[in-house]
């Protein structure tokens, strides 16, 4: 599990050489980040989902079970984009404030090319973290399928961005 404290710091300053170089890249083609409107909320489950299947994972929510989530918790269930300057959505991630304080990214991925889009949508969910006062930005586990083994890459690719590896307690009845 990864998580990180939201400060008034910068999310440049909190990435490695080579997230940086990312970012960089992502502003230079023109991305931009922003809350999804429900109505783009298939578009962006789906390129969640589709991403994940490429790397042999099994998505764990369909939309209608991400929607029935929003219809219980209206005020604490959203996604974001990050789209190329053609409108093109390359990056999204479903979000659930799971406190007032503590802002959780449930999945996000996006498209694999040089921008690293993903990189660029972290940094519009850790401005919004930031200006909506969240104190912890939770990037979720870093292993698959409930699996006790870590997956490196993810975890890289979490630390990277300046997230910090955190225990997370399993309560069993």
């Amino acid at each position: 599990n990864h998580d990180m404290r939201v400060t008034a710091t910068p999310f440049r300053d909190l990435l490695a050489d080579g997230s940086r170089k990312n970012l960089d890249r992502c502003w230079r083609a023109g991305y931009t980040s922003r809350v999804l409107k429900e109505s783009e909320w298939p578009q962006g489950h789906e390129l969640v989902r589709w991403q994940r299947k490429q790397k042999g994972i099994e998505f764990s929510m369909t939309f209608a079970q991400w929607l029935e989530m929003r219809t219980l918790f209206p005020t604490r269930v959203w996604m974001m984009g990050t789209f190329a300057d053609n409108g093109v959505l390359v990056a999204a991630g479903m979000l659930v404030a799971v406190r007032l304080d503590i802002l959780y990214v449930y999945a996000w991925d996006g498209i694999h090319d040089a921008n690293a889009p993903t990189v660029h949508l972290a940094g519009a969910i850790y401005a919004y973290a930031q200006e909506h006062k969240f104190r912890l930005l939770d990037a979720g586990t870093s292993t698959v399928n409930g699996s006790s083994e870590g997956k490196e890459g993810l975890i890289r690719f979490k630390e990277a961005l300046g997230f910090l590896p955190c225990l997370k307690l399993t309560m069993h009845r």
